[in-house]
């Protein structure tokens, strides 16, 4: 939880986040438009049929009727606003700042656990913190699972029992306010997505995120949008949901959009993932469960094989693509290891690397080019 330290040190990564997050989140969709009319209305309007209408439009576009996520029936739903109006109230005038205030906790807690938002059994901590960041724009800023939860815990669990789904709503709230607290976040204020400094924090975490991350997710996400093990496994290849035989590697490669780059990708993927695996095996699980890169099992499926085993091959790998692939997941991995509060161990990750190659490739035609990518990152 103490990646937040990094943009109160360094200003410039806040705005070059709130830039990322103005240019490339959701740009004129209808999220956007309907929480433009969401700031519009007044404190005193809020408790009418038609802004809670709104605020259950909203949550639709912003995904909270979707995947794992479920909303209440809009009558349960509203009527639960309603009969807390008066905590609503109480809490209407508090900022940010005041988060840690014992008696602001009580009264979140109480709203936390008696709204009616989800259906039965679904978690809250998402759908609330954005319900409540509508009614109390000032108090609350939303989260996520996608970038929130990955940027503070390097997963998008939620826990099961609501009390600990609190507690995680009251630690990110906090990191929120820490994050207030030690930089000025008011001179980031606009009319649009950065109105209020709750809202400001965590455009500043989905900017960080997609400025930083974003890349290696695509290419890791264009691997498993044309990858069909079943299909490859009926032409007699075998591959698994988690990746395949090295002895299908070539037909993988072959089957894909683009081979040269898929060569490279997985020479790159399969070499951090294995790195990963065998020096921080204490958070491979957080690891993997973000970055998703394929398992190259050895033949007969006992063990993993080497990367180099995507040297050897007529077709020759395209530096030119590897080393592009290469900075993106590189960067979008050191980038992990800074929101996870552990940026100061990224000179010795990169010297990991270095050395794993000189211990993987040594003996291979593509060890020189590969030694000096990882130099260069």
């Amino acid at each position: 939880m103490n990646g937040i330290n990094q943009f109160i040190e360094d200003k410039n990564l806040i705005k070059m986040a709130l830039d990322e997050t103005k240019k490339n989140y959701r740009p004129l969709d209808p999220g956007w438009y309907l929480y433009r009319k969401i700031q519009k209305y007044e404190l005193e309007n809020k408790f009418t049929k038609d802004f809670i209408e709104l605020v259950f439009v909203t949550l639709f576009a912003w995904g909270m009727n979707s995947r794992g996520a479920k909303l209440q029936e809009f009558i349960p739903f509203m009527d639960s606003i309603m009969n807390k109006k008066e905590i609503f109230l109480s809490l209407a005038e508090k900022t940010l700042f005041e988060i840690e205030n014992q008696d602001v906790q009580k009264n979140l807690k109480d709203l936390f656990w008696s709204l009616d938002l989800v259906a039965n059994s679904k978690p809250r901590l998402v759908t609330y913190s954005k319900a409540l960041h509508f009614f109390l724009p000032e108090l609350i800023g939303p989260i996520d699972r996608k970038y929130t939860m990955q940027f503070f815990y390097g997963n998008t669990y939620v826990p099961k029992s609501i009390d600990n789904q609190f507690k995680r709503f009251i630690d990110i709230e906090l990191q929120y306010s820490k994050l207030a607290r030690g930089t000025d976040l008011s001179e980031y204020k606009d009319d649009v997505w950065n109105s209020t400094i709750p809202k400001i924090a965590d455009n500043i975490i989905i900017g960080h995120f997609l400025r930083n991350w974003v890349k290696a997710m695509d290419i890791i996400k264009w691997f498993w949008s044309g990858y069909k093990s079943s299909d490859y496994t009926r032409d007699g290849w075998p591959c698994g949901s988690e990746g395949f035989l090295q002895e299908s590697s070539e037909y993988v490669i072959k089957k894909s959009s683009d081979p040269a780059r898929m060569r490279a990708f997985l020479l790159i993927g399969v070499f951090i993932d294995q790195v990963m695996h065998a020096h921080y095996g204490e958070i491979y699980s957080d690891f993997h469960n973000l970055f998703k890169y394929p398992k190259l099992e050895a033949h007969g499926g006992v063990g993993m094989a080497p990367p180099r085993w995507f040297l050897y091959s007529d077709d020759k790998i395209n530096w030119e693509i590897t080393s592009s692939i290469a900075h993106n997941l590189l960067n979008g991995l050191f980038n992990w290891f800074k929101s996870r509060g552990r940026g100061q161990e990224i000179q010795n990750l990169k010297k990991i690397f270095v050395d794993e190659v000189s211990v993987e490739f040594s003996k291979d035609e593509g060890y020189e080019q590969l030694l000096n990518i990882f130099r260069e990152i």
